[in-house]
């Protein structure tokens, strides 16, 4: 593999692969069933079952914070949401505007997903240490995007449905900004 088009930054991440510029930052958040009160901090969540795509950054997080063992692993945030509406557990944590796409395609109509942003990171193209020229490139092409406004628009084309306006400025800025 000569290039992940998409990889969630981290110091530990950075000892092992190369990050182009991040493309977006993305936050991070708890979906829970409608019938649960979501909780509005990731300290709320002892004692909780917890599903979470195996090897996330929301998986490291999790461990982080002491619930390894409150955790099941999926393959996909897909698969973490259809067991999550299926009762298999407490809540997802989880990227939210994938989790909103989601929750869209498989009309899981008993989720909630939090705005409360428990986690932001940045997303980059990612690559062996050996092919920084590639991830050179890559970025000179992301800021051409961005100087040509071309970036906003992919963007508004293939995300902007799911930026809701009920969300406050720094929620939107947390999900958007460069």
């Amino acid at each position: 593999i000569d290039l992940v088009q998409g990889m969630f930054y981290s110091v530990e991440r950075d000892k092992n692969v190369h990050f182009s510029t991040p493309h977006s930052h993305v936050g991070h958040t708890l979906v829970g069933r409608t019938d649960i009160k979501l909780p509005g901090s990731i300290t709320e969540l002892k004692d909780k079952s917890l599903l979470v795509m195996d090897g996330d950054i929301m998986h490291d997080l999790a461990i982080a914070h002491g619930y390894g063992a409150q955790l099941t692993t999926t393959k996909s945030q897909d698969e973490a949401l259809r067991l999550l509406a299926s009762g298999i557990a407490d809540y997802a944590l989880v990227a939210r505007i994938p989790a909103l796409y989601w929750i869209e395609q498989l009309q899981l109509d008993n989720l909630q997903v939090s705005n409360t942003i428990l986690f932001s990171t940045e997303y980059c193209f990612a690559a062996q240490h050996s092919e920084q020229r590639l991830l050179s490139d890559i970025s000179d092409a992301l800021a051409t995007l961005e100087k040509s406004g071309e970036y906003r628009k992919i963007y508004t084309k293939w995300l902007g449905s799911y930026l809701h306006p009920d969300h406050d400025l720094l929620t939107l800025l947390k999900e958007t900004s460069f």
